[in-house]
Formats: C-alpha cells, sequence, structure tokens
C-alpha cells in the first residue's frame, strides 16, 4: 500500500448498532489518493470487535485494526485514542467517533484539496447534522459569515465537532502531548487550541456528517465542573509557555472562567476557595482588558451577563444546601 495521504481514526466502544454505518461512510468516500482507516476498539464486549475483524479480513489493505487486551487505564478512552493515533501516517487525520457517520461521500477529497491549495490553514471543519440519541437536536452556533476561525474561537469552547475534521499531523506534534494533556479529564478542546496556534482553521457550512451525542458519553458526564476546571487549567499553562498568541485575550479569558470557578466553589459552600477566585478573576481582568470591552466576541455563555446569571444560580444552589 502506497503511504496514505489521509489517516481517518475511528475509536469505538460497545458500537455494535452503529459501527458499519460508521466505516462504511469511509469506505464510500471518492478521492484520489491513498487513504488508511484506522480503528482504536476499547475492549468492547458487545459484538463491536467481531464486526471489525470481519471489515479487516475484506479490506486488509484500507483498514488497521487496534485492538486493546483490556479497557484503557485512566481517563475513559484516551489509552484507546492515543495508541490509536500514534498508529497513523497520513500527512494529514480525520477524526471518526465509532457512533457518528460521514454523510457527504466527497468530503474527504473536498478537505484535502483545500488544504493542499491552502498552506497557512492547518484544519478544516464543517457543519454536522447532530442529534440527541432521543432525538433532541443540538447544535453549535458557528459564525456562518466568518469562515476563518481558530484561537479565538477553540478557546471559547466553539472548537469543531470531532467527526468533521481533517487536520495536518503536524499540527498535533510540534508541542509536547504529555505536558499539555496530563492531569486534563477532556483532549479534544486541547488539540484544537494547540493546533490554532499552528495556523489558521476553515469553517464550512455544509453538513457533511452526523454527529451523534450520547446523554451517556464522557463530555456529558463529567458536567460543568469538571469542563471549566480543565480550561483553566490549560490557560494556565498556555500563559506560563513561549507560544506566540494574544495574551491580553487569554487574561479575559482566564478572568470569565476564575469568576466561573468561583461561583462553583459558592455552590460548594468552599468560601475560602470563593474569595480567591474572586481576587483572580479581577486581577486577571485589571491586566488585561475592561469585562465590558467590544473588542472581543464572546460566545453567550462567556458574556459577563451570562456569568452572573450563572453566579447567582450558584448562590441560590449555596442556600439551598444550607
Amino acid at each position: 500500500m502506497n503511504s496514505p495521504e489521509i489517516s481517518v481514526l475511528i475509536t469505538t466502544y460497545n458500537h455494535r448498532d452503529y459501527i458499519n454505518k460508521a466505516v462504511d461512510s469511509v469506505l464510500s468516500q471518492k478521492v484520489n489518493f491513498p487513504y488508511e482507516i484506522i480503528i482504536g476498539d476499547d475492549f468492547s464486549t458487545d459484538g463491536t470487535r467481531e464486526i471489525l475483524k470481519a471489515y479487516s479480513s475484506k479490506h486488509p489493505n484500507e483498514i488497521k485494526l487496534n485492538l486493546l487486551p483490556e479497557r484503557g487505564k485512566g481517563m475513559v478512552g484516551r489509552q484507546n485514542h492515543e495508541s490509536s493515533l500514534a498508529l497513523c501516517r497520513g500527512k494529514y487525520i480525520a477524526f471518526l467517533d465509532g457512533d457518528d457517520y460521514w454523510t457527504d461521500t466527497g468530503k474527504l477529497q473536498y478537505q484535502h484539496e483545500f488544504l493542499e491549495d491552502n498552506e497557512d490553514y492547518v484544519l478544516c471543519h464543517h457543519d454536522c447534522d447532530s442529534v440527541l440519541t432521543e432525538g433532541v437536536e443540538l447544535k453549535k452556533k458557528f459564525n456562518k459569515e466568518n469562515h476563518v476561525t481558530g484561537f479565538y474561537e477553540a478557546c471559547q469552547i466553539t472548537q469543531p465537532f470531532m467527526s468533521s475534521v481533517l487536520i495536518r499531523r503536524e499540527a498535533l506534534t510540534f508541542y509536547d502531548q504529555k505536558k499539555y494533556l496530563e492531569g486534563l479529564d477532556l483532549g479534544d478542546f486541547v488539540y484544537w487550541i494547540m493546533a490554532s496556534l499552528k495556523g489558521k482553521f476553515y469553517y464550512d457550512d455544509r453538513q457533511m456528517s452526523f454527529y451523534r451525542i450520547n446523554p451517556n458519553s464522557v463530555t456529558k458526564s463529567l458536567g460543568m465542573e469538571v469542563q471549566v476546571r480543565n480550561r483553566i487549567v490549560l490557560a494556565e499553562r498556555l500563559m506560563s509557555s513561549d507560544f506566540n498568541f494574544d495574551r491580553e485575550f487569554l487574561k479575559n479569558y482566564l478572568s470569565r472562567y476564575y469568576f466561573l470557578w468561583s461561583g462553583i466553589n459558592l455552590s460548594k459552600r468552599k468560601f475560602t476557595q470563593v474569595i480567591k477566585y474572586n481576587l483572580m478573576s479581577i486581577v486577571f481582568a485589571l491586566r488585561s482588558i475592561s469585562l465590558k470591552t467590544r473588542k472581543y466576541k464572546w460566545v453567550n455563555r462567556l458574556k459577563f451577563r451570562s456569568l452572573l446569571r450563572i453566579y447567582l444560580a450558584n448562590i441560590k444552589k449555596s442556600f439551598s444546601t444550607v
């Protein structure tokens, strides 16, 4: 097999009812370049593994399996993802969860052509048709008039759908992943923020995949507390780094997240932490720009009025536990 242009990374665990559609959606891609499919299975016990072995036997030149001998240690899914990613040989990496699938057979060809023609972009992503497993629609609110995205959007949790991304492999390897991922419970938002330091993102508003939001997924189960902590930790690591980025923005960003973290501690009646992070929020706001500034366009969840509503809700929660 020729060296692949694209490595498609599929990670799966107990996706028996969905994995066929995921793999078929990759195999049906109409491309003029070689690609490979790396499938990592986190020790499924529902028959998923047997389905994967059948696909591998039928498509030995395209599909390579990474079958973990036991459930991955540590954060759910991380060992499976990282060990499978290490097997990818392509110039570009595309991601697909085992319960998602691509809906456009020209997706890879289009994204590949775009990145080949635009070397200052490191990532191309698109819209997805997305529903909860029980049928409730969930959409990311991308700015359809702004097709050039990157650092600001990735920081504000408007990062791409994982299954929509095609990224240059070098944008995943130019930094010390162990250093920036250590102790975090989520990894995809780190990928996007760090990749944005390497180059621009291009957003296409066409829907070219189906993204299933499972209410029992890792992201959903972690809740706001863990997600806020994760973003504070990464932002603090970036502030102490030598990377070139808009530090005034990140200070403002941290002031908002410290305010959120203060409210979370208030709901848990940890008053020392409440005072500490309120003060840190004020300090970082003063070090950067006013919270009232219109220099940066903030997503709704990080606008000051939204932060204040969340804080008031935490005050109410704190008193309700007395």
